[in-house]
């Protein structure tokens, strides 16, 4: 496997990954990461991260939909209507047949943020709960900061 970091946390749903091409970041390791990525079923990928190389440009060889939500690194979101807006994206896509992945560059961090408030938005359950089950699966979550990220965008959630 050429992705170093790819896993499902969802199966068949929603998975995280690392930044397609990560190492050389050439053009065909990033073909091959996205082949990958198709082989394994998913049809959207999520980056957060603002590549060298623009992996959109090969997405659709790959039947692969692209959405772009940047978020810098070790950073959390700075918008919350947006981000709720793409918790909601993510959902209903995966909800529809299509499989999501979610990537930044090493997949741990930011990766490990969406993946946890999609969880708890999608299951309803707490940020605790959430962030343990995305934890069961991959690593996630960098900072302080990005936890308390989730609780309060996942309290928000359920105020709502």
């Amino acid at each position: 496997m050429a992705l170093k970091n790819f896993s499902w946390v969802l199966p068949g749903k929603l998975a995280g990954s690392d930044i397609p091409g990560r190492g050389s970041g050439s053009e065909d390791s990033i073909r091959k990461d996205l082949q990958q990525l198709s082989d394994e079923g998913i049809r959207c990928l999520v980056s957060l991260e603002h590549p060298s190389v623009s992996i959109e440009s090969f997405c659709d060889q790959f039947g692969l939909k692209w959405n772009y939500f940047p978020i810098p690194d070790f950073d959390v979101p700075q918008n919350g209507d947006d981000f709720s807006r793409l918790i909601n994206d993510i959902i209903k896509t995966f909800e529809s047949g299509n499989p999501v992945c979610v990537h930044c560059h090493a997949g741990i961090g930011r990766t490990g943020l969406v993946l946890s408030c999609v969880v708890g938005r999608y299951f309803g359950i707490s940020a605790g709960k959430s962030i343990k089950t995305v934890r069961m699966t991959r690593k996630a979550l960098d900072t302080p900061e990005q936890e308390r990220f989730v609780n309060v965008f996942l309290d928000q959630n359920h105020e709502s």
